[in-house]
């Protein structure tokens, strides 16, 4: 009898599925997340895509952090590296607590850091800051008047410090070098600084919510002459 030839099974290559990706998250869902995250984290998770980078810029996730109670304070420091005459800002944080291993010991001891990081933050459109006045109101920092090559200013700048970006305000009535600033009631009080300070220019305020500048009777005249 003549054997037939077996015929070996080959093998069956099963196409491999593709990995596809999971469909986005809703915004608000996002948002919900990042609003429990520290800010420390923000400039990292910015470089993730354009739409987190928009969402941690919008005022969205700032009014949630602040109904679950996580605002969180930032001290923001200007700087200047010559020869570079444009300032640069700075954002200091506070670091997560964080046990880091020290590789190059045999004990291999773990301690933990709980200091302080100083992030960089845009430097576009930043404006001049020799001798001007800063303030904060609320997430908003206000750089008002200074000197630009010996010249009194009298414009303002507006630092958002949620979306880090700049943005001009309404000028003072007055330019002035070196004021005095502060906040009170919501309002921005400027005084002094002026080339001919009278009783009648030298102090002004600022209203936030009417975007408008107004001249305040100011005191005796020996005191304005003293700025």
């Amino acid at each position: 009898t003549t054997k037939k030839p077996s015929l070996k099974q080959s093998p069956v290559v099963r196409p491999t599925p593709e990995l596809t990706p999971n469909p986005s998250l809703p915004d608000d869902l996002v948002v919900s997340c990042l609003a429990r995250v520290s800010r420390l984290y923000y400039p990292s998770l910015s470089l993730v895509s354009k739409s987190f980078r928009s969402l941690i810029a919008s005022p969205e996730l700032y009014e949630t952090r602040s109904s679950l109670g996580r605002t969180e304070s930032c001290l923001y420091v200007c700087l200047r590296f010559p020869p570079d005459p444009k300032p640069r800002w700075f954002t200091l944080c506070r670091k997560p607590d964080q046990a880091l291993t020290n590789h190059t010991s045999k004990l291999k001891k773990k301690k933990k850091s709980n200091g302080y990081v100083l992030a960089a933050i845009p430097n576009h459109q930043s404006p001049p800051t020799h001798w001007s006045g800063l303030v904060a109101v609320g997430s908003n920092m206000y750089n008002i008047g200074g000197a630009m090559y010996k010249v009194p200013l009298s414009s303002v700048s507006i630092l958002d410090c949620r979306s880090n970006t700049w943005r001009e305000a309404p000028s003072m009535l007055v330019e002035r070098y070196a004021p005095a600033a502060n906040v009170i009631d919501g309002k921005i009080y400027v005084a002094g600084g002026c080339e001919e300070c009278k009783e009648s220019n030298w102090m002004e305020v600022f209203d936030p919510k009417t975007q408008t500048w107004e001249l305040v009777s100011g005191p005796g005249a020996e005191i304005c002459g003293s700025r």
